[in-house]
């Protein structure tokens, strides 16, 4: 009995842990995706998005955190034992399940390796092409404006790529169609609305 309360009580601080590491990326991602989009014209529309975020992502913590507690607190109930339970349950997940995702995770990791790793030469091409740029005799805009150009361009590059790789590790994770639809919808209107 007090090890399944114990297995109970990490499994909702494990949660809690998930949730809060995930609600600081989420903060920190969509504070530099925002920060060049049409929303730093809007800083209201940043705080209530953030604000939205934060109570969708509470109540789904607070969800799963009383769907342990209740599980676990019927096992307890019964007499059962939690570990025992949830050993048997995940020994009948097939094999392949779990084959199939380690390889998406590989993939995944290789994924975000690979636009780690390309998206600094990237840059600097861009910064190379920035200065052909200014150094050309036919193109009469000041380099002070081909310099704000160039540098909206490669932040918009870096957030785009990241956001194109998530998407295609959504694809790789077997994601539901319907959220990869929606984070295309946003790489294309923050595409749009950036570039626009």
């Amino acid at each position: 009995m007090p090890l399944d309360i114990a297995i109970t009580l990490t499994g909702i601080v494990a949660i809690i842990a998930a949730f809060v590491s995930l609600h600081w990326v989420v903060n920190r991602f969509s504070a530099k995706v925002l920060a060049v989009t049409w929303f730093r014209q809007h800083p209201q529309n940043v705080t209530n998005l953030q604000q939205n975020t934060s109570v969708i992502l509470l109540v789904v913590c607070a969800a799963l955190c009383l769907l342990v507690a209740g599980v676990n607190g019927a096992l307890i109930y019964q007499d059962r034992n939690i570990a025992t339970f949830y050993l048997t349950l995940l020994s009948n997940i097939p094999r392949q399940f779990w084959t199939q995702l380690a390889i998406a995770s590989l993939k995944c990791m290789g994924l975000l390796l690979f636009v780690k790793l390309m998206l600094p030469s990237l840059l600097k091409l861009l910064d190379w092409g920035c200065v052909q740029v200014q150094d050309s005799d036919q193109i009469k805009a000041n380099d002070q404006s081909i310099q704000v150009f160039f540098n909206s361009l490669k932040k918009v590059t870096a957030t785009g790529a990241w956001l194109l790789a998530i998407i295609v590790c959504g694809e790789f994770m077997q994601v539901p169609a319907i959220a990869l639809r929606y984070l295309r919808i946003a790489l294309r209107a923050y595409l749009a609305i950036s570039l626009g």
